[in-house]
């Protein structure tokens, strides 16, 4: 649990400083905090025990392996996921990708962590002038982080849609980027139509 709040209050404070220097007009400086945010919960997120999560005990270790049954077959094994487990096909594709090229269940993990934090920062800084993204991001961290390592694809795509809500509210969004980022967040779950 303490490993859990110092990360939350870490990245908390990066972000915090990250808001300051975008204030202050230092762009890069600002950046680079937020990415730091973003990749630290996601590699706790990657690193953390196979055991955590009953999705991941279920599902990603289960597909992940299945991967060796289709050596050099990439289309193969999306189409078998989806048809024969009725998983997502960008989900498979992270899925296959982790297995083939890192052969590590911990990288697939990582992976749908950072898109899932990449989508909820920018879906927050999309409200920046209106809530403060450190506090918003506590929030978020306190009340849902560990939901996202339990429903992985779930998670990948309500970011998604977050995402795209944010830019509804703020009347940023064309009706492409609105269609690509639903096929998207279908790639990872088809609950988010």
């Amino acid at each position: 649990l303490m490993i859990y709040i110092f990360v939350f209050l870490l990245t908390g404070l990066l972000i915090y400083q990250s808001e300051y220097y975008k204030r202050k007009n230092k762009w890069v400086l600002g950046n680079i905090f937020a990415v730091l945010v973003i990749l630290i919960v996601s590699i706790f997120a990657g690193i953390r025990d196979i055991s955590v999560g009953t999705d991941v005990e279920y599902y990603v270790i289960k597909h992940f392996n299945w991967v060796a049954l289709f050596p050099n077959q990439m289309w193969k094994y999306i189409i078998y996921l989806v048809t024969y487990d009725e998983v997502e096909p960008i989900y498979a594709l992270v899925q296959y990708i982790g297995y083939s090229v890192f052969h590590s269940i911990n990288f697939v993990l990582f992976m749908l962590s950072l898109i899932t934090h990449i989508f909820i920062y920018l879906g927050l800084i999309k409200k920046a002038e209106q809530i403060s993204i450190s506090t918003a991001w506590l929030i978020y961290c306190f009340l849902f982080y560990n939901t996202t390592l339990n429903i992985v694809r779930q998670s990948c795509a309500v970011a998604i849609i977050f995402y795209m809500v944010m830019c509804i509210l703020e009347e940023k969004i064309s009706v492409k980027k609105y269609i690509i980022l639903t096929v998207i967040a279908l790639g990872f779950h088809r609950s988010s139509l």
